[in-house]
């Protein structure tokens, strides 16, 4: 990458001037391109420990820096403004960046920087109670688009997901179902008496009760049913008890119970394995909480033993996070039974015994904040791994437009197969309207709208900083001219349109000039460079939407230069096919990136 060799060559420059370690050499891209490719304030950084004029120190700077030698891939440089100096790209290595891409195609944007790093990144982790919602897409979205990005420089990725498949609620789906017949007013003689009566009856004539396959529903959706049925009965008294007692028959291994643990939690999976499967998620390894929940007790005593944990009269367990700065939480209830804390330092336990990375990432919920700072402690305490190497990933809620907070119990909550349906009905819809990019192949419409509207999705909650909340729009999210995904997916087919009426042919460029150049081609040569770069910093910071915000700009400078410079038949065709096929090749890599299908046509 350039910025590498401009700023090793900018410090070799700077050599005579004895700044102090901590000034460090940055470069950043001018708004405006005419201010050049990139731009550095070290003289304005530099100046106050010399004690000398911002604007003059950066013209001593420039002039140091041209007498030393200039990188070869730097045509001039300026010192402007305050004391900044700007720095230009020659045309000759801009130009031969659109060979790089054609060369490398999809290899495009990669690099090795992390090569050799391992990291472990949870993201998703439901209930399985429900079916899974849009803030689970945001999650797992988020997540496949860091995993892409982390292995673009170079790294090992391995993804977990944590089920959360015990606890009162999902006895309370088990409960729900178990009672069906009832809520559904079903000709079924039932057993007199309470849950366990109903249970064994059930165990014994399954094929009694209402499964997925026939009533031809997605059986995740299916369970949540009978979870929405026992949240309107757990006002009694007398059906939360008996949740309850499931509760504790299932913790006592009871196996009935836990025979209509496993055929709810089994239907469960099977749903959200088509939601995945259509999200195009990966999972590498998968945890549930049913399998170590009860091992977690025994790093209480361990901590106890250790002093870092304390007894507290009542018999309850408490940390000891003051030299953390951080407020101390129970580990352990006077009862002896433990607490989801103890369980998520347990879980940190086996993930750095059975998976060894150098860094631990969570992607979870901005709820969890202290939560996980109080168990990176705690697990540095224990001896489980640095805490530097355990990292909280949050982001922000996702809020309908107009409607606030979604939540399970007012009904608001919108589940991931519903958007993705209405997704691409909507682009179904844009489609049938005719876009002119390509004839589609009879039947073809519907695959497409698919790729428009998960397109759509994933755009619309990776386009915003991570930690930002999201109100989702559907007439932003489904549009062709906004910033959105169906926008950079029409770009991309606009290039293969005009690919397809002219054959590439391997010429050299043919313009070797650069007052040649149209101002639309210069600003295309030069963004196009700067790829690699965005890919390693949105890396780098854990930010897809830096990726979003350069395919935008690069989009809507093609489009700019689509309607004003004519291509096909023009005296300078050659040169701009390449330059054509390249935004096409990156706007393609990006969106992979971004796990979005790029069409060929629309």
């Amino acid at each position: 990458m350039f910025a590498e060799e401009i700023q090793k060559s900018l410090v070799s420059a700077l050599a005579d001037f004895k700044l102090p370690s901590e000034v460090k050499v940055e470069l950043e891209h001018p708004a405006n391109l005419t201010h050049g490719d990139y731009s550095t304030n070290i003289a304005l950084i530099s100046a106050k420990f010399l004690k000398q004029n911002p604007r003059q120190l950066a013209e001593e700077i420039a002039r140091k820096w041209e007498k030393s030698g200039l990188p070869s891939s730097v045509s001039k440089i300026e010192a402007v403004g305050a004391g900044f100096i700007n720095i230009w790209l020659n045309f000759e290595v801009l130009s031969k960046e659109i060979e790089r891409v054609l060369r490398e195609k999809e290899a495009y944007g990669k690099t090795e920087t992390r090569r050799g790093e391992t990291f472990l990144l949870e993201h998703t982790s439901p209930n399985t109670n429900k079916s899974l919602h849009v803030g689970h897409v945001r999650n797992n979205v988020t997540g496949m688009a860091l995993a892409r990005l982390l292995e673009a420089t170079g790294a090992k990725v391995i993804l977990d997901c944590l089920f959360n498949d015990r606890g009162i609620h999902i006895c309370k789906a088990m409960w729900g179902y178990l009672y069906s017949p009832k809520f559904k007013n079903q000709n079924l003689k039932l057993p007199e008496g309470g849950w366990r009566e109903l249970l064994e009856y059930w165990f014994n004539n399954q094929e009694k009760w209402s499964n997925p396959k026939g009533e031809n529903k997605k059986p995740d959706r299916f369970v949540e049913e009978y979870y929405g049925l026992a949240v309107q009965a757990e006002n009694e008294e007398k059906n939360r008890k008996e949740m309850e007692e499931m509760l504790v028959a299932w913790e006592a291994k009871d196996p009935l119970t836990r025979a209509l643990w496993k055929t709810l939690n089994d239907w469960v999976y099977a749903g959200f394995a088509l939601t995945f499967a259509r999200l195009d998620s990966r999972t590498d390894y998968s945890w549930f909480e049913s399998q170590f929940y009860e091992q977690a007790k025994q790093l209480v005593a361990e901590g106890l033993k250790k002093g870092i944990f304390k007894k507290l009269p009542d018999g309850a367990v408490l940390t000891d996070l003051e030299s953390y700065n951080l407020p101390d939480t129970i580990v352990q209830r006077a009862d002896g039974t433990s607490m989801y804390f103890t369980q998520d330092i347990y879980l940190t336990k086996l993930k750095t015994e059975k998976f060894r990375a150098d860094k631990y990432l969570w992607l979870v919920g901005p709820e969890q904040q202290l939560h996980l700072q109080q168990v990176f402690a705690v697990a540095e305490q224990l001896g489980i791994g640095q805490r530097e190497k355990f990292q909280h990933l949050w982001y922000g809620y996702v809020f309908l437009k107009g409607q606030g907070k979604m939540s399970s119990r007012a009904g608001t909550v919108v589940s991931a197969d519903s958007l993705m349906d209405e997704a691409r009905e909507r682009a179904l819809k844009l489609i049938k309207e005719g876009l002119g990019l390509g004839k589609l192949a009879p039947g073809e419409e519907k695959s497409v709208a698919e790729a428009v509207g998960l397109g759509a999705i994933k755009y619309s909650l990776l386009k915003l900083s991570r930690t930002q909340d999201i109100n989702f729009d559907w007439q932003e999210t489904i549009n062709l001219k906004g910033n959105s995904g169906p926008y950079l997916q029409y770009t991309y087919a606009r290039t293969q349109s005009v690919l397809r009426k002219s054959a590439i042919n391997s010429e050299q460029l043919t313009v070797k000039n650069k007052e040649k150049l149209s101002s639309e081609e210069e600003v295309l040569l030069r963004t196009l460079y700067r790829f690699p770069e965005v890919i390693e910093e949105a890396a780098r910071e854990f930010s897809p939407n830096t990726v979003c915000n350069y395919l935008l700009d690069l989009a809507q400078k093609f489009n700019l230069f689509y309607d004003q410079q004519k291509i096909l038949g023009s005296d300078r065709e050659c040169f701009r096919l390449q330059l054509t096929a390249a935004v096409g090749q990156v706007l393609k890599n990006g969106l992979e990136i971004l796990g979005i299908e790029a069409l060929e046509r629309m």
